[in-house]
């Protein structure tokens, strides 16, 4: 079986999403998915999260989240980058504000 084109990751991830309650615009040139409240129960209940899919990266607002490879990762390994880079960026707000 072929593996996973990006498209077809960022497709699969986006649907995902949408199933956990994010705000996805698949249309849009740079796909996007909008959280509120990620991670209660880490501290951050009203911290909004935008993703933004480009072609073969996905960044969290501004930056890159420096993700090996979405091709096959699933949902739960992706959201714990997710929240990864929230937390440095709630450590770091100079870097990341």
């Amino acid at each position: 079986m072929p593996r996973e084109t990006y498209k077809e990751a960022r497709v699969r991830l986006l649907k995902e999403l949408v199933a956990r309650g994010w705000a996805v615009k698949p249309e849009l040139k740079t796909p996007t998915a909008i959280s509120t409240g990620i991670g209660p129960d880490l501290g951050f209940p009203d911290f909004k999260v935008k993703l933004y899919f480009h072609p073969q990266s996905v960044y969290m607002h501004d930056h890159s989240m420096h993700l090996d490879d979405i091709r096959g990762m699933n949902v739960e390994s992706f959201l714990n980058s997710v929240v990864y880079w929230v937390q440095a960026q709630a450590n770091n707000p100079d870097v990341y504000g």
